[in-house]
């Protein structure tokens, strides 16, 4: 098995300091990814160290976006077309030309989202938060519990990504848009960037 399988294996179990030493081993094994970033933050979020989750969903959008910033200026078609679906009046709203193909990844906005959200000071504010952060809680933590979650509210997997469309992924975006370093798109560094 290697490290990522174990680091998964570790999280479902709730060791989630053992998952932690499994990324950190594949970080210096096979280098920095997305993946990577996404799964630490994910861990961090389970423990409830929101921040840090926040930071790490930082870097990995960053990072996937320096990545498809090299594939414009090597003129990929797909990305081209892509970028060139968006009208000119939301394409606008990003500081970088290559923002906009954000618009076609609602997961990054949606993590994001629920690392800023998920927090007693949201659920006081607006309750009904509260069961959708423990419907995605289990979804990420990924020990067979999300039905069993979602039978507990009596919700369907359609109800929570409904919830999520509607209440979390735009504040995503916002934050996304806001807080990624454009001017920095070109510098992959996202440790420098981010969480330092």
């Amino acid at each position: 098995m290697n490290n990522f399988d174990l680091a998964i294996q570790a999280k479902r179990g709730k060791n989630f300091d053992l998952a932690l030493d499994y990324y950190e081993k594949e970080l210096r094994e096979e280098g920095l990814s997305v993946n990577l970033l996404q799964a630490i933050a994910k861990i961090y979020y389970l423990q409830k160290q929101n921040n840090l989750a926040v930071g790490f969903h930082l870097a990995a959008t960053h990072l996937a976006l320096h990545m498809d910033h090299e594939q414009y200026k090597q003129g990929d078609p797909t990305l081209l077309a892509a970028l060139q679906q968006v009208p000119k009046h939301i394409a606008d709203q990003f500081p970088h030309p290559i923002g906009p193909v954000l618009l076609y990844d609602s997961n990054s906005p949606r993590h994001v989202a629920h690392a800023l959200l998920d927090r007693e000071e949201t659920f006081q504010k607006a309750p009904e938060f509260r069961q959708y952060a423990e419907i995605y809680y289990s979804h990420i933590l990924g020990d067979g519990s999300h039905e069993e979650t979602l039978r507990k509210y009596d919700l369907t997997i359609e109800d929570q990504l409904d919830f999520d469309e509607d209440r979390y992924n735009s504040v995503g975006y916002r934050f996304l848009i806001d807080m990624i370093k454009w001017s920095e798109i070109e510098n992959p560094n996202v440790f420098e960037l981010y969480l330092s």
